[in-house]
């Protein structure tokens, strides 16, 4: 499991690296380390598109409560990504027919042998109690 600080997703890069390594997020290397507000708002508008398409609601309001560090706000979104890719695995496996970007996962899994869904899932899953009580 990968443990991560919740101060360090404020800049939005760590996501964008987590879904990099995922093989969700192609212009990661337009993503800039630093937590300058210009640098943070380039981050997660470019985690945007990535976020809406797993069927996450990600909007300027969200971005901003993660950029400042709002208190519950990463530990609410990293906990409804868990689910989101908890889900979309679980159904990969039970549907005959999976959709288009589940087939995308298992080629690309297929393909890459360090990096396979599982692999993924597993630096996707956050210590979330860890993290849950640290935020109350």
């Amino acid at each position: 499991m990968v443990s991560v600080a919740l101060q360090d997703l404020a800049s939005g890069y760590v996501l964008g690296e987590i879904f990099y390594r995922c093989h969700m997020q192609p212009d990661f290397d337009k993503f800039v380390d630093r937590t300058h507000p210009d640098a943070m708002i380039n981050n997660f508008t470019r985690l945007q598109p990535t976020v809406t398409k797993l069927g996450i609601p990600f909007d300027s309001v969200l971005a901003n409560s993660m950029m400042t560090e709002e208190r519950g706000v990463a530990t609410k979104f990293l906990y409804t990504l868990k689910t989101v890719l908890d889900r979309m695995t679980k159904e990969m496996h039970d549907s005959k027919n999976a959709g288009a970007f589940a087939h995308t996962i298992v080629r690309i899994s297929a393909r890459t042998e360090t990096h396979s869904t599982q692999t993924c899932l597993r630096e996707c899953s956050w210590e979330c109690s860890w993290a849950r009580d640290r935020d109350m």
